[in-house]
């Protein structure tokens, strides 16, 4: 059943986004992806039935253009830390505060602290899987600093004259070399952050 109404659920976004199907990937809404992602191995191993029905109901949809996007293990395979405190310990010397300090109902998410991702060791991974996913299934190519950056199918029109052309090239993982931006062949130098809304 569950696998019904989640079908159900993305199809009633996709009619109610058809309105905006001019800015939407191909011009149809159901050429928006839909990425689904899972959760920590804490539910998997709590209710493993009920996680293999609910997940494979996600992971099934590809001709639906319904992606599925493993978040619960690193790049090695390892499950990834939760909140639980055992995993997600405070590191003051440099001003991160984990689960540690969350020690009642009124500072914790809940009481099983293992239901949730440590923010620290999911830094970087639920962005850059959920990222590539878009790009992919969107029709892109990840972006990589010394690559150039490639399309698969349907090109991006040409700007007409009166149009401004921005390009925007940037590949920083966080989960690699630990956040440092040298070992990844940048040097961090004067620059200019801009959000558009």
């Amino acid at each position: 059943e569950h696998s019904a109404l989640f079908l159900a659920m993305v199809e009633k976004f996709r009619a109610d986004l058809a309105e905006q199907a001019e800015q939407c990937t191909g011009g149809s809404a159901a050429g928006v992806p839909w990425i689904c992602g899972d959760t920590t191995y804490f539910w998997k191993q709590k209710n493993e039935q009920a996680y293999q029905e609910i997940y494979d109901g996600y992971k099934n949809k590809t001709d639906k253009n319904i992606h599925f996007v493993p978040l619960m293990t690193d790049e090695n395979g390892a499950n990834v830390p939760t909140n639980n405190p055992a995993e997600d310990p405070d590191i003051e010397s440099i001003g991160y505060y984990g689960s540690t300090w969350r020690n009642s109902a009124a500072t914790w998410t809940s009481a099983d602290r293992a239901s949730h991702f440590s923010s620290w060791a999911r830094r970087g991974i639920i962005s850059d899987r959920l990222a590539t996913a878009v790009l992919t299934h969107a029709g892109r190519t990840t972006v990589k600093a010394d690559v150039p950056s490639s399309e698969t199918e349907a090109p991006v029109p040409s700007p007409s004259e009166t149009e401004a052309v921005t390009t925007t090239l940037l590949s920083y993982r966080v989960s690699e070399s630990e956040g440092n931006l040298k070992a990844q062949g940048w040097e961090p130098a004067g620059g200019k952050a801009e959000i558009i809304s």
